[in-house]
């Protein structure tokens, strides 16, 4: 959250939420995520490493602001999916 979007939610800093899911423990898009297990996050980036921080599977604190006001949800940490990479680049088209 930028200063202008942070005089708009309330907050100097915070993650907000785009879009949500099911598995994001209520979160709603337009919530502004603070903290995650204590830990204070500013960006996308902190919010992940806090994230990788646990197990995938585990349930974490989630605390947020949803119209000025704040409240915690529990939230499971999502499976990290794999990318493979081919080992050799494909052959071009005949």
């Amino acid at each position: 959250v930028d200063a202008q979007l942070g005089r708009y939610f309330g907050t100097e800093r915070g993650v907000l939420v785009l879009s949500s899911a099911p598995a994001f423990g209520g979160l709603q898009a337009g919530d502004v995520i603070q903290r995650i297990e204590g830990q204070a996050v500013a960006t996308p980036r902190d919010a992940m490493a806090a994230l990788r921080a646990h197990s995938p599977g585990t349930d974490v604190d989630v605390t947020f602001l949803r119209d000025r006001k704040s409240s915690t949800t529990r939230m499971r940490v999502p499976e990290v999916p794999v990318l493979r990479t081919p080992v050799a680049p494909p052959a071009p088209p005949a």
